[in-house]
């Protein structure tokens, strides 16, 4: 039997080390290479979702009111916004103290709300969590969306939360009916 050097046997124990772990790595990644492929494509249809509900602009958008096909003005209250340039938060005390222009419109009309931002394909986006309407100072109504019959100013609070907590907003709006 030959014997073989110090150095013949650390290039064996390294070839056999190397081929050890070669085997291992092989094995670790034939199973896993499919796991990690399909974890991917969940990674990329998770990423279009967020893409359509993500609302990457510095404010958010506000809804759209109409009444008898008419476009109501809506001022920004309360605002607790963020987006990848940061966040932005305003408080919401001045438009509660304004006097907010009314528009005249008759009793019983319906007040109708949609999302003011389209996303590229023309539809409503999907980012809204929440959309809520209701008198501005708090009183209950069984069916805001329709305006009351008897004379008299009339002051809504819209208020409009966004998926992903991005942020959420409030808006107002005066009807007078006459």
């Amino acid at each position: 039997m030959k014997k073989r050097g110090v150095r013949g046997s650390f290039v064996v124990l390294i070839s056999l080390l190397l081929l050890t772990i070669g085997f291992f790595i092989g094995k670790l990644t034939d199973g896993s290479l499919k796991e990690l492929t399909q974890k991917m494509d969940k990674q990329q249809q998770y990423f279009a979702l967020l893409k359509e509900v993500y609302i990457d602009e510095g404010w958010p958008p506000t809804p759209e009111v109409t009444v008898n096909d008419r476009l109501i003005d809506l001022k920004v209250g309360y605002v607790s916004w963020s987006n990848r340039g940061g966040a932005y938060t305003q408080d919401a005390s001045d438009v509660l103290t304004m006097d907010l222009p009314a528009v005249i419109v008759p009793g019983g009309a319906t007040i109708q709300i949609k999302p003011g931002k389209v996303n590229n394909h023309g539809a409503p986006i999907a980012g809204i969590k929440s959309l809520s309407l209701r008198y501005a100072d708090g009183k209950k109504e069984k069916n805001i969306f329709q305006v009351p019959e008897q004379q008299g100013l009339y002051r809504y609070r819209i208020d409009v939360k966004w998926k992903l907590d991005q942020g959420n907003a409030s808006f107002y709006f005066s009807l007078q009916v006459e």
